[in-house]
């Protein structure tokens, strides 16, 4: 231990660490290393971030003004080079009272960079953090340094303290491994977990909480052992737990937390299915009719997955016809409700039953009704079955539509802004990029955060907001499902790849196996089940949009055919499970973006190029861009709809 940290050092062949560990106990930002002074911390930008070490934390006041750059950072400088490639981890905790994006850039001396980032929230309570280090970053280099930026890229004026603990650089740590929850009856859950280093491990502590990310602190501490198995009691029936499993080293340190939960319930008792609320009644033609749902005795980890607890209703139509509506999982600033969301679009009684199924069977409720009456919305997008190069609206009027593409921060003020110019369809992306609204644009729907199989609550509330916004302003919205950054890795084909930083999937296959490995494929059915289950019955979204510019991802470049069996596949998921049937696309850009669409590759319903003049595009009239660009919309425009009896259009275009 020196000077409140731990080195550790590799020797004797290199100067560099193996790693770096910061306990915040000895009140200074400095250290002495080799005899001179060095400074380990320290605020490159102190008109937004003020830095000292007191009272066993590391301090940040945290000030963005109107003064502030948007890029503003601290950082921190280990004394010497480190090596992370054994443990290549950096490790935290966090306490703020300020809500923020955290992002950490580690810089190498191979002259690579990374990306990361995590949402800090404002509860003023520990939590901790692990940032994964990526090796195509790390490999032939040291870590040298690390910037850290609160909200970076944003000019929203806030102010807190936030506080970090036990800072961690690759170096020794504990794992948990394989963290199992079992129910043993409707009061005790037992956990069962593995250790990759018994011999220094000292104890394994056990943390309560009722939602995900709860804080790992003294109140939610229920219990310590030496042992890898533990029984929870006394626990409350048809209530989801979760736990945070670490382990506290033979020196009294803490490693890094394995997280699992599940529901109480009555093994053997099928779930019981009740109604819990309805929108009014009656409801219009094309607006939503939303049921919440009480399930009680369902058992199951993920709600998210309807492979442990699938949820979903049938509607009865006045003339007897019959359709099938999937529910899903609302979690919304703590919600914990189960939601069925119907569109009608024919008037008169309607009636529906909602089940819900988990490993013991199915239950169901009783038949329910409601009315539906006239309005004066037109429904969804669909192709026109008289004349397929159209689209029209689901009542049998046509649909011409008006474009932007307004892919991330879409207020109410643009939408109006737009609607004043008579635009009544726009294309938007699950992306990180979107800070308006709610802020829950910043997160992808499924994130680092949410983890793989869940879906990040605030995007899609964000997208609630937007689908809601639409509808108000009769306008379409054409909804990016995967977008390129996040299914690129970096410079496989362009920069900006972010598959790494902010993509799950990237736990568990490589890029270029996104569009063909079985388990990422299981995964990304899910995810497109929750979508259609959450906003299938909005008329304010228009067109499914597969992949955005899918010839900028890495599975494009390892695999063209494979990555255009994938879009058909998608495509075809969509045709059999949206119960509204919109239609579904998929991007390109480049001059060659029409040669993409053949009759063998549909490649979705709708062709879609992407015209930047600057992408690839030939310049036939040298010294009159415009005269060249027109020509060139033309001849796109021709050879798309050469591709079939179909609508196409630009995406997008500047």
């Amino acid at each position: 231990m020196i000077g409140g940290f731990l080195i550790l050092i590799q020797i004797p062949l290199f100067s560099q660490l193996s790693g770096f560990y910061d306990d915040f106990e000895d009140g200074s930002v400095d250290t002495l290393w080799n005899g001179s002074i060095h400074k380990l911390w320290k605020a490159d930008h102190p008109r937004t971030f003020g830095i000292s070490e007191s009272e066993g934390f590391l301090n940040i006041a945290y000030t963005r003004t109107a003064e502030s750059a948007q890029w503003d950072n601290f950082n921190f400088t280990p004394p010497d080079t480190i090596d992370v490639s054994e443990n290549p981890v950096i490790t935290l905790k966090i306490k703020s009272d300020v809500a923020n994006t955290f992002t950490v850039k580690p810089i190498y001396s191979n002259g690579n960079s990374g990306w990361l980032q995590k949402s800090i929230p404002a509860d003023n309570s520990w939590h901790s953090y692990t940032f994964a280090l990526e090796e195509s970053n790390y490999a032939g280099g040291f870590l040298i340094k690390i910037y850290l930026y609160f909200d970076g890229g944003s000019t929203e004026e806030k102010s807190g303290t936030v506080l970090f603990d036990d800072f961690q650089i690759a170096g020794f740590s504990i794992s948990i491994n394989h963290l199992q929850a079992f129910l043993v009856d409707s009061s005790r859950i037992s956990l069962t977990w593995e250790t990759d280093d018994p011999e220094h491990t000292g104890h394994f502590n056990i943390y309560r909480g009722l939602v995900m990310g709860f804080p790992a602190d003294d109140q939610s501490r229920v219990g310590e052992t030496t042992e890898t198995v533990f029984l929870d009691s006394g626990l409350v029936k048809n209530t989801t737990y979760f736990y945070q499993v670490t382990a506290t080293d033979i020196e009294g340190k803490e490693h890094p937390p394995s997280t699992v939960s599940l529901r109480t319930s009555l093994p053997g008792e099928i779930p019981v299915v009740s109604i819990e609320g309805v929108s009014p009644d009656p409801v219009g033609t094309y607006e939503k009719f939303e049921v919440t749902v009480d399930l009680q005795e369902a058992t199951y980890d993920n709600p998210y997955n309807p492979e442990e607890i699938d949820l979903f209703a049938w509607f009865y139509s006045p003339d007897g016809d019959s359709v099938r509506i999937n529910g899903f999982y609302d979690n919304y600033q703590g919600r914990d409700e189960w939601k069925i969301r119907f569109a009608a679009g024919t008037t008169g009684h309607w009636e529906y039953t909602v089940h819900a199924t988990d490993l013991d069977g199915t239950g169901r409720s009783g038949k329910e009704g409601f009315d539906v009456v006239g309005s004066d919305h037109r429904g969804w997008l669909h192709i026109s079955p008289d004349n397929p190069d159209y689209l029209m609206v689901d009542d049998g009027s046509s649909f011409y539509g008006v474009a932007l593409y307004y892919p991330w921060s879409v207020s109410q003020a643009g939408l109006d802004e737009i609607a004043a110019a008579d635009c009544n369809i726009f294309g938007y992306w699950d992306c990180t990029f979107d800070w308006s609204g709610n802020g829950g644009g910043r997160y992808l729907l499924e994130s680092m955060e949410s983890g793989l199989g869940r879906y990040d609550q605030r995007k899609a509330a964000r997208i609630d907001e937007l689908l809601s916004w639409a509808e108000d302003r009769d306008m379409k919205v054409m909804l990016a499902i995967w977008v390129h950054p996040y299914l690129r890795i970096e410079g496989v084909p362009w920069s900006d790849g972010l598959w790494n930083e902010q993509n799950p999937y990237s736990g568990i296959v490589e890029a270029g196996d996104f569009y063909t490995d079985s388990l990422a494929l299981s995964y990304q059915e899910k995810h497109h089940r929750y979508m259609i289950a959450r906003w299938g019955y909005s008329r304010a979204l228009g067109i499914w949009e597969i992949v955005n510019e899918i010839h900028g991802t890495t599975g494009w470049v390892e695999s063209q055919a494979k990555s255009k069996h994938w879009v058909e596949t998608v495509h075809a998921y969509f045709k059999e499970n949206d119960p509204f049937h919109r239609p579904t696309t998929a991007s390109f850009g480049g001059g060659d973006g029409a040669s993409h669409y053949s009759e063998t590759d549909q490649l979705g319903d709708i062709p879609n190029v992407h015209f930047y003049e600057l992408h690839g595009w030939p310049n036939p009239y040298p010294g009159d861009p415009v005269r060249s660009g027109i020509a060139n919309v033309v001849s796109e425009a021709g050879k798309l709809k050469s591709k079939g009896d179909r609508p196409a259009f630009f995406g997008e275009a500047g």
